[in-house]
């Protein structure tokens, strides 16, 4: 897998070698080369995120059958994650700024992966019985992930790193919680 200059610029500024554990020099003259030529790299850091993002499910407390606690919960876990390892985040924002066709396509096929196991995970044992009866449950929930992702997206592109990240994310979260609980609970 080949990375664009720019790429490995925003993965220099993400992750530093005592975060990883693995021997690559990132911000130097030679950090190009070596991700030019050493394809485990960013398939390494990609799966060293995902694992800091399977913490996140981990957390998850299955006891909580309601929708939108769980979700809220999953946002509390995932927020204070962000705090702990904001260079992981960063580094899935500049993975989704790469320009090359190719590698974007192995990205996109890591991170879909990452996202369908997150929902599947966030999903488990909650009891849908909330639900209206009148809508479509399938539908009601892609809704609900769409604004999930496009708030997250949102958020994404307002930070100019993830260390940024303030509470008040959770906060406005919690108010679209609010009308979608309205909309589509009995």
């Amino acid at each position: 897998m080949f990375l664009t200059i720019k790429t490995a610029t925003e993965i220099g500024r993400c992750f530093y070698v005592s975060d990883l554990g693995i021997s690559a020099v990132f911000g130097c003259g030679n950090a190009t080369l070596r991700l030019k030529t050493g394809d485990r790299v960013i398939v390494d850091l990609i799966d060293y995120v995902a694992e800091i993002i399977e913490k996140i499910y981990d957390k998850i407390d299955l006891s909580v059958t309601d929708f939108f606690e769980r979700i809220r919960e999953v946002g509390v876990i995932k927020y204070n994650i962000m705090k702990k390892t904001p260079q992981a985040f960063d580094f899935i924002n500049a993975l989704g700024k790469e320009e090359s066709a190719e590698v974007k396509l192995d990205i996109n096929k890591k991170v879909k992966s990452i996202v369908e196991n997150g929902f599947a995970r966030i999903y488990e044992n909650i009891d849908f019985s909330k639900f209206r009866n009148d809508i479509d449950l399938e539908k009601t929930l892609n809704i609900i992930n769409w604004t999930m992702l496009s708030f997250s997206e949102q958020q994404r592109y307002r930070l100019n790193s993830f260390k940024d990240i303030e509470v008040e994310i959770l906060k406005e979260w919690d108010d679209y919680f609010d009308i979608m609980k309205r909309c589509f609970y009995k």
